[in-house]
């Protein structure tokens, strides 16, 4: 299963409104391939997935207000696999 919210919040910053992007992902038992594509969707960032054994390794994880970056070394040392950001595209792998 795996919910995920997108909140918006509008801040004033020296007379500059801001509006904040808030993602809340709540992640049970759901396969890497399907987090991985909903993670790539909603922070517009591709991530590829090496091994099949990995892509069907299954995830149990409540991310809140993550970046890409801090998300998938949530998930990377979770599920005890490698993770390579290579010019804003990740891989996870085996280790």
């Amino acid at each position: 299963m795996i919910v995920y919210f997108i909140r918006f919040s509008l801040a004033r910053i020296s007379n500059i409104s801001v509006i904040i992007v808030l993602l809340d992902f709540v992640f049970k038992e759901s396969p890497l391939k399907s987090v991985v594509e909903q993670l790539s969707k909603a922070y517009h960032t591709p991530i590829a997935i090496e091994g099949a054994d990995l892509k069907n390794k299954k995830l149990t994880a409540h991310l809140r207000y993550q970046t890409p970056d801090s998300a998938l070394n949530v998930i990377a040392a979770t599920l005890q696999c490698k993770l390579e950001n290579s010019g804003g595209s990740y891989t996870l792998s085996g280790k």
